[in-house]
C-alpha cells in the first residue's frame, strides 16, 4: 500500500497548476488519509508539496501552515484521534527549523462565542440562509446543545476563520474527508456547499477523483452510492429537503 500510495501522490504533484503553493490537491489528500485512518501517511504528501521549494523557506512554513489548519477544520469530521495520528508523524518529519511554522492562527480568541455571528454566516454563506433556518429549527427544537456545537466552534471558531484556507478550500478539504467515511447525505451538501463557495462542477469532480483514489490505495471500499453532482445542483435546497426527509413524522 505504501509504495502505491507514494507513486499516487508523486503522479499528483506533477500535474498542471500543482505545483503552486497555495494549490489544494495537498490539502484535500492529506484530510482523506487522515479519514481513512492512515494519518502517519501525510508526511508522502508533505514532502512532495514542499519539493518544489527547496530553497523558499517561506512557501514551505506556509504548506505547513495549510495543512495544520486543514487537520484542525477537517478533524469535526473523522475525529481527533485520527488528527493526531496524522500530526504526530507529521512535525516529526519536518526537515529543518526554517521550515516550522510556530504561528498560533486563533491567537486572540477569547470567547468562542463572539464568533457565533460569524459562524451563522459562513453557514448561510456555504449552505443557503433557506437551508439554514431549516437546520436550526431543527435542532433547536431537538438538540441545543448540538446547535451550539455546530454554529459556535464548527462554523463560528473554525470553518469561518479564513486567514489560512479560504471557503472553496474549506469546502474541498471537508468533502475529501466525508467521502471515506461514506456520509453521502453529507456529501451531497458539500457539493452544494462546494459551488456555493466559489466551485465549479470539475471542481467538485477533482475532489472526490483524489478522494477516491486515495480510498483505493489505501484499501477503504465505498459500498455506498456518491452523490451524482448534477443531480445533487438539480435540487433547489438539498440540505432543507433531507433534513425534512430524515424527520418527517417525528416528534
Amino acid at each position: 500500500m505504501e509504495q502505491e500510495l507514494i507513486k499516487y501522490i508523486e503522479k499528483l504533484a506533477k500535474e498542471p497548476g500543482n505545483d503552486n503553493v497555495l494549490a489544494a490537491w495537498y490539502l484535500i489528500a492529506t484530510c482523506s488519509l487522515c479519514s481513512c485512518n492512515q494519518g502517519p501517511m501525510i508526511i508522502y504528501v508533505y514532502r512532495a508539496a514542499i519539493a518544489p521549494y527547496s530553497e523558499d523557506a517561506v512557501s514551505r512554513r506556509l504548506i505547513l501552515r495549510r495543512i495544520k489548519e486543514a487537520l484542525l477544520k477537517t478533524s469535526v469530521v473523522y475525529g481527533l484521534p485520527r488528527l493526531l495520528n496524522g500530526f504526530y508523524p507529521l512535525i516529526k518529519s519536518i526537515p529543518d527549523e526554517e521550515s516550522q511554522d510556530y504561528e498560533a492562527v486563533r491567537h486572540d480568541l477569547k470567547n468562542p462565542y463572539d464568533l457565533r455571528e460569524r459562524g451563522e454566516w459562513y453557514m448561510a454563506k456555504t449552505f443557503g440562509k433557506s437551508a439554514l433556518d431549516t437546520m436550526f429549527g431543527t435542532l433547536d427544537k431537538y438538540h441545543q446543545d448540538l446547535r451550539k456545537l455546530v454554529i459556535d466552534y464548527i462554523y463560528g471558531v473554525l470553518h469561518s476563520e479564513l486567514s489560512v484556507l479560504d471557503p472553496l478550500t474549506t469546502s474541498q478539504i471537508t468533502l475529501g474527508s466525508l467521502l471515506p467515511i461514506e456520509c453521502m447525505t453529507e456529501v451531497a451538501w458539500h457539493m452544494r456547499g462546494l459551488i456555493n463557495n466559489g466551485g465549479s462542477v470539475e471542481t467538485v469532480q477533482k475532489t472526490l477523483g483524489i478522494a477516491k483514489e486515495i480510498c483505493k490505495v489505501t484499501g477503504v471500499q465505498l459500498r455506498n452510492q456518491v452523490p451524482d453532482v448534477e443531480k445533487v445542483l438539480g435540487r433547489k435546497d438539498i440540505v432543507s429537503e433531507s433534513i425534512k426527509e430524515e424527520t418527517e413524522g417525528r416528534g
